[in-house]
């Protein structure tokens, strides 16, 4: 796959995260990778960039749409 298809397919995956963490009212790293069907690692690396861009904020072990 070239690194354009990656770009749309990691796209995809962050907007399924965000649209997650708002159905849900905020979730664990582990509840997104559950309902995505991803790895543990990869949510949390989608999770820690959105929130060093403000879009999410953690509290305990959850987190939620900032």
């Amino acid at each position: 796959m070239s690194n354009r298809g990656q770009g749309v397919r990691t796209t995809h995956t962050v907007f399924s995260v965000v649209e997650a963490l708002d159905q849900e009212g905020g979730a664990t790293a582990t509840a997104v990778a559950d309902s995505l069907d991803i790895s543990k690692s990869n949510a949390y690396d989608h999770l820690s960039t959105l929130q060093e861009l403000d879009y999410v904020v953690k509290d305990g072990d959850r987190y939620q749409l900032g």
